[in-house]
Protein backbone atom coordinates (compact mmCIF):
# COMPACT_ATOMS: atom_id res chain seq x y z
CA UNK A 1 0.00 0.00 0.00
CA UNK A 2 1.19 3.37 -0.90
CA UNK A 3 1.44 5.99 1.75
CA UNK A 4 1.74 10.15 1.07
CA UNK A 5 5.63 10.67 -0.55
CA UNK A 6 6.07 6.90 -1.73
CA UNK A 7 6.50 6.20 -5.52
CA UNK A 8 4.41 5.24 -7.74
CA UNK A 9 6.21 4.40 -11.46
CA UNK A 10 7.58 7.54 -12.38
CA UNK A 11 5.33 9.45 -10.03
CA UNK A 12 5.14 10.45 -6.74
CA UNK A 13 2.00 10.34 -4.71
CA UNK A 14 1.66 13.21 -2.49
CA UNK A 15 -1.63 12.87 -0.79
CA UNK A 16 -5.12 11.56 -1.79
CA UNK A 17 -4.82 12.60 -5.65
CA UNK A 18 -1.63 12.01 -7.78
CA UNK A 19 0.41 14.65 -9.80
CA UNK A 20 -0.49 15.29 -13.02
CA UNK A 21 2.12 13.41 -15.20
CA UNK A 22 4.65 15.18 -17.34
CA UNK A 23 2.86 16.99 -20.69
CA UNK A 24 4.52 15.65 -23.53
CA UNK A 25 1.56 16.56 -26.35
CA UNK A 26 3.23 18.10 -29.00
CA UNK A 27 0.72 21.01 -28.62
CA UNK A 28 -0.31 23.17 -25.09
CA UNK A 29 -2.66 21.74 -22.73
CA UNK A 30 -4.76 24.87 -22.94
CA UNK A 31 -4.67 24.19 -26.78
CA UNK A 32 -8.21 23.57 -28.03
CA UNK A 33 -9.17 20.48 -30.36
CA UNK A 34 -12.07 19.72 -31.99
CA UNK A 35 -14.27 17.20 -30.32
CA UNK A 36 -17.86 15.80 -31.15
CA UNK A 37 -21.05 15.55 -29.03
CA UNK A 38 -20.28 11.68 -28.23
CA UNK A 39 -16.78 12.26 -26.46
CA UNK A 40 -17.38 15.47 -24.68
CA UNK A 41 -21.05 15.27 -23.28
CA UNK A 42 -21.79 11.50 -24.12
CA UNK A 43 -18.83 10.39 -22.56
CA UNK A 44 -18.11 7.76 -25.26
CA UNK A 45 -14.21 6.36 -25.52
CA UNK A 46 -12.09 8.19 -28.72
CA UNK A 47 -11.29 6.34 -31.28
CA UNK A 48 -10.17 8.65 -34.12
CA UNK A 49 -7.50 11.50 -33.89
CA UNK A 50 -6.03 13.70 -36.51
CA UNK A 51 -3.39 16.36 -36.65
CA UNK A 52 -3.36 18.84 -39.58
CA UNK A 53 -1.55 21.46 -40.35
CA UNK A 54 -2.82 24.75 -41.22
CA UNK A 55 -2.46 27.50 -43.52
CA UNK A 56 -0.71 29.79 -40.94
CA UNK A 57 1.74 26.99 -39.91
CA UNK A 58 -0.05 25.71 -36.68
CA UNK A 59 -1.53 22.74 -36.46
CA UNK A 60 -5.24 21.28 -35.23
CA UNK A 61 -5.93 18.37 -33.55
CA UNK A 62 -9.35 16.55 -33.83
CA UNK A 63 -10.44 13.83 -31.69
CA UNK A 64 -14.10 12.07 -31.72
CA UNK A 65 -15.53 8.82 -31.15
CA UNK A 66 -15.06 6.91 -34.62
CA UNK A 67 -18.69 7.04 -36.82
CA UNK A 68 -18.51 8.25 -40.07
CA UNK A 69 -19.92 11.20 -40.08
CA UNK A 70 -20.64 14.57 -38.14
CA UNK A 71 -22.14 17.63 -38.51
CA UNK A 72 -20.86 20.44 -37.64
CA UNK A 73 -23.57 20.37 -34.50
CA UNK A 74 -21.83 17.36 -33.81
CA UNK A 75 -18.78 19.13 -32.48
CA UNK A 76 -17.54 21.43 -29.80
CA UNK A 77 -14.14 22.74 -28.68
CA UNK A 78 -12.41 21.31 -25.88
CA UNK A 79 -8.79 21.54 -23.96
CA UNK A 80 -6.53 19.27 -25.33
CA UNK A 81 -5.64 18.80 -21.35
CA UNK A 82 -9.73 17.77 -20.51
CA UNK A 83 -9.26 15.04 -23.31
CA UNK A 84 -5.90 13.47 -21.96
CA UNK A 85 -7.71 13.32 -18.62
CA UNK A 86 -10.18 11.56 -19.98
CA UNK A 87 -8.44 9.26 -22.38
CA UNK A 88 -4.79 8.62 -20.81
CA UNK A 89 -4.06 6.64 -23.92
CA UNK A 90 -4.05 9.66 -26.14
CA UNK A 91 -0.75 9.97 -25.19
CA UNK A 92 0.30 6.80 -26.92
CA UNK A 93 -0.34 9.04 -30.36
CA UNK A 94 1.30 12.33 -28.97
CA UNK A 95 4.25 11.88 -31.69
CA UNK A 96 1.31 11.64 -34.67
CA UNK A 97 3.18 13.03 -37.66
CA UNK A 98 1.27 15.97 -38.99
CA UNK A 99 -1.70 15.26 -41.65
CA UNK A 100 -1.87 12.15 -39.91
CA UNK A 101 -5.17 10.05 -38.80
CA UNK A 102 -4.97 7.69 -36.17
CA UNK A 103 -7.93 4.72 -35.08
CA UNK A 104 -8.45 2.16 -33.09
CA UNK A 105 -11.58 -0.75 -32.91
CA UNK A 106 -11.93 0.14 -29.17
CA UNK A 107 -10.43 1.75 -25.98
CA UNK A 108 -8.03 -1.38 -25.90
CA UNK A 109 -6.83 -2.15 -29.31
CA UNK A 110 -3.73 -0.26 -30.20
CA UNK A 111 -3.84 2.58 -32.58
CA UNK A 112 -3.19 2.96 -36.41
CA UNK A 113 -1.35 5.44 -38.02
CA UNK A 114 -1.77 6.54 -41.96
CA UNK A 115 -1.51 9.94 -43.91
CA UNK A 116 -4.80 11.67 -44.04
CA UNK A 117 -6.43 11.42 -47.58
CA UNK A 118 -6.11 15.44 -48.54
CA UNK A 119 -8.13 14.56 -51.58
CA UNK A 120 -11.18 13.53 -49.79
Amino acid sequence: MCHDGCKLGSLTHTGGLAIDPPWEFPVPPESQAVSCVHVVTEGRAILWAARQSTPAGAEDWTFHCGAARHTTGDTRRVHVAHLMRAAPSLRDIRDLPLDHEAWRADPDSAWEVAALDKAG
